[in-house]
């Protein structure tokens, strides 16, 4: 017999059960940022570092093969661009560092 029993009443109970996640955050190093818009675009720099939080299992198994950063260049040139991450259902992107790079490259894609 288990360590619950209940007493009386109409044989049912409400049982709220809170579960908290083991969560963790992590900064991982050389995620490479792809340019879009961009023939043959590159950033500079061409990877950053990014801060993720999420399940521990998730997050402590992950590469800097599994984010995915990108930059729209719409042209080569000076302007700096914001580095912006794909999302995903497994984790949540805190930081990215640095947060904007300058384009290098060659003519719009088409």
């Amino acid at each position: 017999e288990s360590g619950v029993r209940l007493v009386g009443g109409t044989g049912t109970a409400v049982v709220t059960v809170t579960v908290s996640a083991d969560t963790t955050e992590r900064t991982i190093a050389g995620v490479p940022i792809a340019v879009r818009g961009l023939a043959s675009g590159v950033a500079v720099p061409a990877s950053a570092a990014v801060t993720v939080q999420g399940a521990s299992d998730v997050v402590r198994g992950l590469t800097p093969a599994d984010i995915l950063l990108y930059v729209e260049g719409d042209a080569p040139g000076s302007a700096e661009k914001t580095v912006r991450a794909e999302s995903s259902p497994r984790y949540v992107v805190r930081s990215i560092a640095p947060a904007a790079v300058k384009l290098s490259g060659t003519k719009p894609s088409r």
